[in-house]
């Protein structure tokens, strides 16, 4: 850390210069990182769909079922579609790149819709990135009376895309300004206000430039962009406040110079957020264990965001501070100055959890245990097209279809079995639910396939249950030898693989956290009650959120997990900044009692601040068009405020004050080898 501060105080321009080159050489992939992302990654490895689409690939010659239909719609007042519209809006895709097939086209029974299944050569992410040329193939159809529009898991896809680009700009709109004002209530300055804001903006340029770099290697879920702006702008504004509200704590000491000021800085909050990005990113990499690519992708993209906020908080803000010398507390306010430096406030709410330790423990955690029962009942689907709003051109299209040929139309479930091909139709058919059972196709070696197109819609309760039902059927009368894949089943197989590896990531993400909390404070019994009293908060905003969102249906099947690692780990990094304090005051000295109010008084209004101002960027996205990331800014956002002020200003300092001394215990053996260790951490 002396030699990031020496390099800030002698090379700063230096520094800003070299970031501001990365920012814009990172624009030019940024800007195109909408058109490399793709909506994907729910397969899981050795399913029942992943076999019946590999069963399609070797035996039929395809490498799936159709990604899309076309839908040509009776115009409003009109009774039927024209024939020749039909044919005019599939002659219009059999034109545009990519589309490997458009088949032939079926009428509804009222004759007011007319579908038409369309093959893409590719996988699905491929066929999305085909659908706006498709839709302006559409555009330029010369239909008499009718409009056309692509529907089914491609169609829904690329609306995805659409609607996370809304969500990202509305969420900026909202979050920039209130945090804006946030940080003018903890700095007290309007030149210290924005530096946070300007950083944040480079990092979130800077990790997105990497993201589509990285997609020339891996393929990155649509969602990531949202998940790295959630996190990237909370996490670089949090830490260039705790660097900027260090230094200037430095420099209100008499006869401080700034070379002192960068240099105590990066010696304890440089090291304190060091030690939070990487709990940050050890917390994030649990998700790996679910061996899905939309977690690995979700996974990845944030713990770029982690790095990079880092990297700029230990770098860029001590230049920037540097430059901007006196001037960083221009336009500042007097009577609020005076006021938050006397911290009243917090004195009084540190001597009160140290008088009252066992009355708020008493309290809080009953509480907070009562709060996190609803998760019990909490359900996680796979939502598609109820996930997109109600006037979305292409919800809007399902609907009409839906009308003429039944909710299932678009989506059906996808059997492949080796049997008889009318035996197989007709246990297929007699499956309740089962409205409707396509021609049979023969593959290699005497396996069939067929289309069921079901009473529901895919990715709803009663969809779930009518193909575990097919499954079950076929299983007893084929066993191996009979699959159910399509929309449905990818859902079903998604959703199994998270509650089998479920326990897996909380036993991972705890254990890490654990394990990097002892390494770091020489302190078992900290680190263990770090991990519990933040999955004490993680837990309880997760019962809200349920309970919130019980109106409108299930979870978004990658909510709650994104959600308990990000929030385990950015609550555990607030819990560093607070223990930090309190470690290093112990060890110049001072009891227990005395160093966590000292502590106390020190961090909490950053602490605090800090938490709002993530809450703010999460709750941002609760004004999303798309439904999980409504469940996600609801969710994130309770969780960090309730961490910020219930957990970590009164059950984690009432916690510290009942352990007293036990609080640093470790055992004999390690204590050599951990004491040089936590001098380190806490120098």
């Amino acid at each position: 850390m002396n030699s990031l501060a020496r390099l800030a105080l002698r090379h700063p321009r230096k520094i800003i210069s070299f970031w501001l080159v990365v920012l814009l050489l990172s624009l030019a992939g940024a800007s195109r990182l909408s058109d490399r992302v793709q909506n994907g990654g729910y397969a899981a490895s050795g399913s029942q769909s992943i076999r019946a689409a590999e069963l399609e690939e070797h035996l039929f010659g395809r490498s799936s079922e159709p990604q899309a239909y076309l839908s040509v719609l009776a115009a409003h007042g009109s009774r039927t579609v024209p024939p020749r519209d039909v044919l005019e809006a599939a002659r219009a895709l059999r034109g545009v790149a990519g589309v490997k097939e458009v088949g032939a086209p079926v009428i509804s029974t009222d004759g007011r819709a007319g579908l038409l299944p369309v093959t893409f050569s590719g996988s699905y992410g491929y066929a999305q990135t085909r659908v706006p040329e498709v839709e302006s193939a559409l555009v330029h159809a010369r239909l008499a009376s009718s409009t056309a529009r692509l529907i089914g898991q491609a169609g829904i896809y690329q609306r995805y895309m659409v609607q996370s680009k809304r969500s990202l700009s509305t969420s900026s709109l909202i979050s920039f300004p209130v945090t804006l004002v946030i940080l003018l209530v903890a700095f007290l300055s309007v030149v210290a206000a924005l530096l946070p804001l300007g950083l944040a903006a480079v990092c979130v340029g800077v990790t997105f430039g990497f993201l589509y770099l990285l997609t020339y290697v891996v393929q990155l879920s649509v969602f990531v962009e949202d998940t790295v702006l959630i996190l990237g702008l909370g996490l670089s504004i949090d830490f260039s406040l705790f660097m900027v509200t260090r230094v200037r704590e430095s420099l209100a000491r008499e006869g401080a110079t700034m070379e002192q000021a960068i240099t105590e800085a990066l010696q304890s909050t440089g090291r304190a957020i060091t030690v939070s990005g990487l709990t940050v990113a050890t917390a994030l990499a649990g998700l790996y264990v679910t061996g899905l690519g939309v977690f690995n992708s979700l996974a990845t993209g944030a713990i770029g965001a982690a790095l990079i906020a880092v990297s700029a908080a230990l770098t860029m803000t001590p230049a920037a501070v540097v430059l901007l010398g006196d001037r960083l507390d221009r336009f500042s306010i007097p009577m609020a100055v005076n006021a938050a430096q006397n911290g009243r406030f917090w004195r009084r709410l540190a001597d009160f959890v140290v008088r009252r330790r066992v009355a708020v423990i008493a309290v809080i955690v009953p509480v907070m245990l009562v709060l996190s029962i609803p998760i019990t009942g909490m359900h996680i689907t796979l939502k598609s097209i109820s996930v997109l709003p109600s006037s979305d051109p292409v919800r809007a299209a399902t609907a009409r279809v839906a009308d003429s040929f039944g909710p299932g139309a678009g989506t059906p479930a996808v059997v492949v079995a080796h049997a008889s091909p009318a035996r197989l139709r007709q246990i297929v058919a007699a499956q309740p639910g089962v409205v409707r059972v396509g021609p049979t196709e023969f593959g290699a070696r005497g396996w069939v396939r067929l289309d069921a197109t079901l009473d529901s819609y895919s990715d709803g309760s009663r969809a779930d249950t009518i193909v575990e039902d097919l499954r079950s059927t076929l299983h007893q009368a084929y066993g191996s030898q009979a699959v159910v894949g399509g929309a449905t089943a990818v859902g079903l197989d998604l959703i199994q693989r998270i509650n089998e590896r479920t326990p897996w990531v909380v036993l991972v993400v705890l254990l890490a956290e654990i394990l990097v909390l002892t390494l770091i404070f020489a302190a078992p019994l900290i680190a263990l009650k770090a991990a519990l009293t933040t999955l004490l908060s993680v837990s309880a905003a997760l019962g809200i959120m349920t309970l919130f969102f019980r109106s409108t249906g299930d979870i978004g099947y990658f909510v709650p997990l994104f959600l308990f690692a990000t929030i385990f780990g950015l609550s555990t990094d607030y819990e560093v900044f607070l223990l930090s304090r309190v470690r290093e005051h112990h060890c110049e000295g001072a009891s227990n009692t005395d160093s966590l109010k000292r502590a106390l008084i020190g961090s909490s209004r950053s602490i605090t601040l800090a938490g709002i101002t993530m809450g703010v960027v999460f709750f941002s996205f609760a004004v999303s068009p798309l439904v999980p990331f409504q469940e996600l800014g609801v969710g994130m956002g309770l969780a960090i405020v309730l961490d910020v002020t219930v957990v970590r200003g009164l059950l984690v300092p009432a916690t510290v004050a009942l352990l007293g001394e036990l609080n640093w215990w470790r055992p004999k053996w390690s204590r050599p080898q951990q004491r040089s260790v936590s001098t380190a951490a806490s120098s």
